[in-house]
């Protein structure tokens, strides 16, 4: 069985990158810029399983363009067409007023968010129709599980709700194929890239630090179910504002 892990260097997508390896013959992980954390989980397939895992690392300095063209071009985007479990756990987030928006912000929530997950899918789908098998996992924003303004992050926000009816329209559109879509909409995550203003946020809100752990147990529930699809998991330990 083959699994591809988009954003496998840190976070979420380290910790199920990890899980993963353990269950599956060829890992493939897309990956920033985090160069040690990509070294440690290498290292920890290479001692722990007997997975062979397949690197690509990206960069984001070019735009979403130069982004795209070198995903297209790349080894990894043969390996997305014959894969049979698909976790995309990179999403940007911004926060940020809509009146203090710029063109390249709106274009990059937009695509990181909603266009490049969903080019993912489409391009994972045919195989996945072929084998009759096939599970795909996202990632979506706090409380995106259906349309609601937010003041401080609407682009962000924006993306990730159209990315969970994507969810439900692939899970609705293949379930006859035994090909099951989900998202988990975490809270505050803690994770390397939480910073200072962030756990002020989540103080001020009182809100729950989710542990990567509770994440991952989440994700391997959805992945390993037959019978679960279109789902929109809330993991964020009741947060309400």
């Amino acid at each position: 069985m083959k699994a591809l892990i988009i954003g496998g260097s840190g976070g979420i997508g380290y910790e199920i990158a990890k899980r993963l390896s353990h269950d599956v013959s060829l890992l493939g992980i897309h990956a920033g810029s985090d160069s040690q954390k990509l070294a440690e989980l290498v290292d920890y397939t290479k001692k722990n399983t007997k997975t062979e895992t397949f690197v690509q690392r990206f960069s984001l300095e070019k735009g979403t363009n130069d982004f795209f063209q070198s995903f297209k071009q790349s080894a990894l985007n043969v390996f997305l067409g014959d894969t049979d479990i698909l976790c995309i756990c990179f999403g940007p987030f911004l926060q940020k007023p809509v009146h203090l928006m710029t063109e390249k912000e709106w274009l990059d929530m937009s695509f990181f968010n909603y266009t490049f997950p969903g080019f993912l899918i489409s391009q994972a789908l045919p195989s996945m129709m072929r084998k009759k098998f096939g599970r795909i996992l996202v990632f979506g924003g706090t409380r995106t599980e259906y349309i609601r303004g937010f003041k401080t992050n609407a682009a962000y926000g924006g993306a990730k709700t159209a990315l969970c009816s994507l969810v439900q329209s692939v899970s609705s559109s293949y379930a006859s194929k035994n090909i099951r879509c989900n998202a988990i909409l975490p809270g505050f995550v803690d994770t390397e890239y939480i910073d200072e203003s962030q756990r002020k946020e989540r103080i001020r809100l009182e809100a729950p630090l989710i542990s990567l752990d509770k994440i991952a147990d989440a994700a391997e529930f959805l992945l390993r179910s037959e019978h679960i699809s279109g789902e929109l998991l809330r993991v964020d330990g009741g947060l309400t504002f």
